[in-house]
């Protein structure tokens, strides 16, 4: 699921042309906002792919499903995605931003909740119908093949989208949006999300920065991946717990220079 707030869609919508969908997304229900984040989350992961071969960027997918929750039936965006100039929000400054309940709905809710077979044959690439992750981690509530599914972890972003139910196509995905040097994205387990996460950014060198913390700022490690493969590797062998993520790169422990207060502890600090 893709948890956004409904002013954020809104800024998406107008960038596409989409401005009426825009002004209903800041008053649709709970449930339809829950629906917009988990149809986007489908269409991020199983809908058109870039030219390039990447999934579909986070913007693009909740636009298209908030169109699609609204109008109940699958289409195009109305104009590709532009930069705007000058005030062009619709967004009141008396709004107050709301998110998708994921405590109150989303861990009850049916694996691709409001995802119907209409969207499925109109935006649904053949490849994906056949991709099925093969063993459980966590089970999602659904009636499709469970799939190998982290739902102790959730997934933070420098742009503030968080995601849940974390699977290696979500993270090899979204590595591949870290393309700006200072970018990152942060996963971390829900139960203790200050002591143990791992997180990753890209660098001006063009590699990408990892650091993960196992417990108090005197074990936190920091390391170097050349590539996005090395980076998925280390993020998903994290997140399942796989005992040789660690043995892929060569870790520095730079606990001694985070005990200092003053030094940040995570790189969105």
């Amino acid at each position: 699921m893709i948890d956004a707030a409904d002013s954020s869609i809104a800024g998406y919508l107008v960038q596409y042309g989409e401005v009426e969908t825009a002004h209903w997304v800041l008053t649709c229900t709970g449930d339809e906002l829950l629906r917009i984040g988990s149809v986007g989350h489908w269409l991020e992961l199983r809908g058109p792919s870039t030219p390039s071969g990447g999934g579909m960027m986070p913007a693009k997918a909740l636009a298209l499903a908030s169109v699609y929750v609204r109008e109940g039936k699958p289409r195009d965006l109305v104009r590709g995605r532009r930069k705007l100039t000058g005030n062009v929000s619709v967004v009141p400054p008396e709004h107050r931003e709301r998110r998708p309940s994921f405590e109150a709905g989303w861990l009850a809710l049916p694996r691709d909740h409001g995802v119907g077979d209409d969207a499925r044959d109109y935006w649904e690439e053949p490849s994906a119908q056949l991709a099925q992750p093969s063993v459980a981690v966590a089970a999602l509530p659904s009636s499709e093949p469970e799939g190998l599914v982290v739902s102790d972890a959730i997934m933070r972003w420098s742009n503030g989208f968080t995601k849940y139910n974390l699977t290696e196509d979500l993270i090899r995905n979204d590595v591949g949006y870290l393309r700006t040097a200072g970018q990152f994205l942060i996963i971390e387990r829900t139960a203790a999300p200050d002591a143990h996460y791992i997180q990753s950014m890209r660098r001006p060198q063009g590699d990408y920065q990892i650091e993960y913390r196992a417990g108090g700022p005197q074990e936190h490690f920091q390391a170097y991946a050349r590539n996005r493969p090395q980076v998925v590797a280390a993020l998903w062998g994290w997140c399942t717990r796989d005992k040789a993520w660690r043995d892929r790169l060569e870790w520095t422990n730079i606990g001694s220079m985070l005990l200092d207060p003053g030094r940040r502890t995570r790189i969105e600090e």
